[in-house]
């Protein structure tokens, strides 16, 4: 049982992982997309070596086996790439944000008017995840609560 549940540990942290990443896709569907295409590009790949006429050993499922293992490396690859990415931007936006909200809190306003205020900027990826916090906090979750289910 130990086993299962260390399983289960590690497809939630890939899961929230793959939420950091911003890709719209759910987990699931862009697991068994890259599945199908990794079968796909192994099957192809096989078959276009044995079209080829060469004088040495036959390597067509070796080379397939690499195809697939390539492609199924890209459904790691894409995220890691894509959620770096976003990291950076976000870092880049986040002093600026702050400010606004910090002029905003010294002009009288509450800390809903101030991220809302942030969230209606152009501070790329973090304008989106500000207002996902917002909509959080307008539904009634705690701001703290809000803000890591944000980050």
């Amino acid at each position: 049982m130990n086993f299962f549940r260390q399983i289960d540990e590690k497809i939630l942290r890939m899961q929230r992982y793959y939420e950091g990443a911003g890709i719209r896709m759910s987990f699931n569907n862009f697991v068994v997309l890259f599945a199908v295409l990794a079968v796909f590009a192994a099957i192809g790949s096989f078959y276009i070596v044995k079209l080829i006429p060469s004088t040495s050993a036959d390597n067509s499922l070796t080379l397939s086996l690499v195809t697939f293992v390539a492609t199924v490396s890209l459904a790691a690859a894409i995220p890691y790439s894509m959620r770096s990415e976003r990291v950076e931007k976000i870092d880049e936006n986040l002093p600026e944000a702050l400010k606004h909200m910090a002029i905003v809190l010294k002009a009288g306003g509450t800390v809903e008017n101030a991220m809302d205020e942030a969230a209606r900027m152009d501070y790329g990826p973090l304008s989106g995840s500000l207002e996902r916090a917002l909509q959080q906090l307008r539904k009634g979750k705690v701001f703290e609560d809000a803000l890591r289910d944000a980050a």
